[in-house]
């Protein structure tokens, strides 16, 4: 990341770019909530993101047998979770 332009991630980017597309097809109430996780809010995220950082860091997310986050995804949503995991950054 550009330390003179800083890119400020917000959930909706994160959602859209992430979460929609690989995440909720086990992790939402239609899927069944896989590991009793469900990420289709920001609060549920928020709540989760410690052990979201942990499994998508260890590998253990998305799971061998799923689709796999491109290195950008996997990138994006770590930065985002390491800055804090704010919705609306200012």
């Amino acid at each position: 990341v550009d330390p003179i332009a800083p890119v400020k991630y917000s959930y909706s980017m994160i959602n859209d770019q992430v979460i929609k597309t690989n995440c909720l097809k086990c992790h939402s109430a239609i899927a069944g909530n896989s590991g009793d996780i469900n990420l289709e809010s920001y609060k549920n995220v928020f709540e989760k993101r410690n052990e979201i950082k942990f499994q998508i860091q260890n590998g253990f997310m998305p799971p061998k047998n799923g689709k796999p986050l491109k290195p950008e995804q996997k990138n994006m949503i770590l930065a985002w979770l390491e800055l804090g995991a704010v919705e609306n950054p200012q």
